[in-house]
């Protein structure tokens, strides 16, 4: 999808859910994202939209923002924040 859109450039890394033999909310997918960033784990901000993703996330030692796309919140109480959408003031 991203050549597709000509923006992978945009991007440091890039993985997907074929990257890992476990999917969520199996953490391996945020940490090899961090190490191929070669980022803490504890400084990755996540930006997820579901309960297994965050967990996931949290699993990894990450802050995550619950993407909640002006939707009912469900189950986002372990994010750290919540956003409606991408608006800049929004995002804490």
């Amino acid at each position: 999808m991203l050549n597709k859109l000509d923006a992978l450039h945009l991007f440091d890394a890039t993985l997907s859910a074929e990257s890992e033999l476990k999917g969520k909310p199996d953490p391996a997918i945020y940490f090899s994202a961090a190490e191929k960033l070669g980022a803490d784990p504890a400084e990755c901000i996540v930006i997820e939209d579901s309960f297994s993703g965050m967990l996931a996330a949290k699993n990894a030692g990450m802050k995550v923002i619950a993407f909640t796309n002006g939707g009912k919140v469900r189950n986002f109480e372990i994010s750290d924040h919540q956003i409606d959408s991408f608006e800049s003031d929004e995002i804490p």
